[in-house]
């Protein structure tokens, strides 16, 4: 069985190579946001809001109050 060497690839190889692989890795990034971009413009979709979690102190306040109405309707 022979062995072959490895050679390096020409530069029409190489640059063939780059074109591709740009293709491949941008492609999907241009899809996503092209597709983003026609809910939003097209289709009047509202922009995408980030839910902030609350803090500790409002999820304390909403137990009190929870506690407080609770108190109410028992008396």
């Amino acid at each position: 069985m022979e062995v072959k060497k490895k050679t390096t690839p020409t530069p029409y190889v190489r640059k063939l190579r780059l074109h591709w692989t740009l293709i491949i890795v941008s492609l999907p990034f241009f899809v996503g946001s092209s597709f983003i971009l026609y809910k939003r413009v097209i289709l009047g979709h509202d922009k995408r809001k980030i839910q902030k979690e609350p803090t500790l102190e409002v999820l304390i306040n909403e137990i009190g109050n929870e506690n407080s109405q609770v108190e109410k309707t028992k008396e």
